[in-house]
């Protein structure tokens, strides 16, 4: 009788215990699920929030001031030419100087009669400024086909000597001289290479002279002959 009640005493313990154990176990899994859903939850705002801000933030379309508008309005234009590394058209803004523009188109090339210019003379709009060379200045003094203006930096072209063409079968030094673009060494190089090839068949043929390239050549493919 005592080992049955024993036996029934021991049966209700494990049986206590068995259910403690059950009842434990199921509080741990609703924290869990509590804390995860509660955890979830805070993601879910923080990732809106996130969004929300993202959108707030985003940059906005620059605007333009008034000033800069009128800076805008401002450029000018001009064309730059000559004896300069990069010839074209550059903008600039209002009273900008010449040499700010020589700098614009690359600067001067080493053949540029960078002495005949006023570099401190104002640009307008519209304006051509034209570089000369050493050899077009040189020779005005004695054909004034190519004048330099000392005064604006710009040059401008005579009617005077249009008209007569130089024969470089039969031209000396002087005549030859008074071509824009050559000068004494040059003119030295025609007659030389006249004297060692005959006389030329061609206006073309002076291209073979030493120094004359088709930048000379163009300047005065109007005023020579070989007749």
């Amino acid at each position: 009788m005592k080992r049955e009640k024993k036996t029934i005493l021991l049966s209700n313990i494990f049986l206590a215990k068995r259910s403690l154990a059950l009842a434990v176990t199921f509080i741990i899994i609703a924290g869990f699920l509590y804390v995860s859903r509660e955890n979830t939850k805070n993601i879910q705002e923080e990732f809106v929030t996130s969004e929300d801000i993202a959108i707030t933030k985003q940059p906005s379309e620059p605007l333009v001031t008034d000033r800069e508008q009128i800076e805008v309005s401002r450029k000018l234009c001009c064309y730059v030419c000559g004896a300069v590394k990069h010839p074209g058209v550059y903008t600039f803004s209002e009273g900008a100087r010449m040499n700010e523009l020589i700098e614009q188109a690359g600067g001067f090339t080493k053949e540029a009669a960078v002495t005949y210019l006023n570099l401190a003379k104002t640009v307008t709009d519209s304006e051509k400024i034209y570089v000369p060379t050493e050899d077009e200045v040189s020779s005005s003094s004695a054909n004034e086909s190519v004048l330099v203006n000392l005064q604006d930096g710009t040059t401008t072209e005579s009617k005077s000597g249009a008209e007569d063409k130089v024969n470089i079968n039969t031209a000396d030094i002087d005549k030859l001289t008074s071509l824009p673009g050559i000068g004494e060494a040059k003119a030295g190089c025609i007659i030389s290479y006249r004297e060692d090839h005959g006389a030329f068949q061609s206006i073309e043929e002076l291209k073979n002279v030493e120094g004359i390239k088709d930048g000379v050549f163009n300047k005065v493919k109007d005023l020579i002959s070989v007749q």
